[in-house]
């Protein structure tokens, strides 16, 4: 289950993907972005994508292609973290 954080990280790092698909996204995003995930466990996906999309952000934001790229990893990286865990996925008899 997610947490508050989780969800607050997810919301944001959904926007600046959308925003930086688009070719909308200002600094500002990105440094809110950066501030709550970094207080996401470290081992997190979800903070281990955005802050990763933060660091090349700078160098990105000339290269609008190249910023729509990182952008859709980024919201790849929040697609996978909603995504359910498959029922019963410990069980050999149905996943093998």
């Amino acid at each position: 289950m997610m947490g508050f954080l989780a969800v607050s990280v997810m919301s944001q790092a959904h926007a600046v993907a959308l925003s930086a698909r688009v070719g909308a996204l200002d600094a500002a995003q990105v440094s809110q972005l950066a501030f709550i995930s970094d207080r996401l466990d470290a081992d997190h996906p979800l903070r281990v994508a955005a802050l990763s999309f933060c660091a090349r952000h700078a160098g990105l934001r000339h290269d609008r292609a190249a910023l729509a790229d990182a952008g859709a990893d980024l919201q790849r990286a929040v697609l996978r973290a909603v995504r359910p865990a498959p029922v019963d996925q410990n069980r050999s008899d149905i996943h093998g």
